[in-house]
């Protein structure tokens, strides 16, 4: 099988990220995406939580996943409900590289 070498965007915040994306085709990025989200991101500047992003994700029709991170309780339901396809919990494990198969 041959694929892609994968398109990977990186924001800070909440605002950047939608900001971005509403500058993509459909306001949101291609089906093939994965976005990964974690929930609170005020110590990078930003104001908005990554639930508010996989509302925005999920209101403009976003075709791909979404990966939620979150270590507050309570977080993995209010993800699901929205939208998120994979909630993960924190702290994850160490691991010295991501490995994809």
């Amino acid at each position: 099988m041959n694929c892609a070498a994968p398109t990977v965007l990186e924001f800070d915040t909440v605002e950047l990220a939608i900001r971005a994306m509403k500058d993509m085709p459909n306001g949101v990025p291609p089906p093939e995406t994965i976005v990964t989200v974690d929930q609170n991101l005020q110590s990078k500047g930003g104001e908005l939580f990554g639930s508010e992003l996989i509302k925005y994700l999920a209101d403009n029709g976003f075709g791909g996943w979404i990966v939620s991170c979150s270590g507050e309780d309570g977080i993995a339901e209010t993800h699901t409900t929205l939208g998120a396809n994979v909630v993960l919990g924190k702290p994850l494990p160490p691991v010295p590289e991501i490995r994809v198969r």
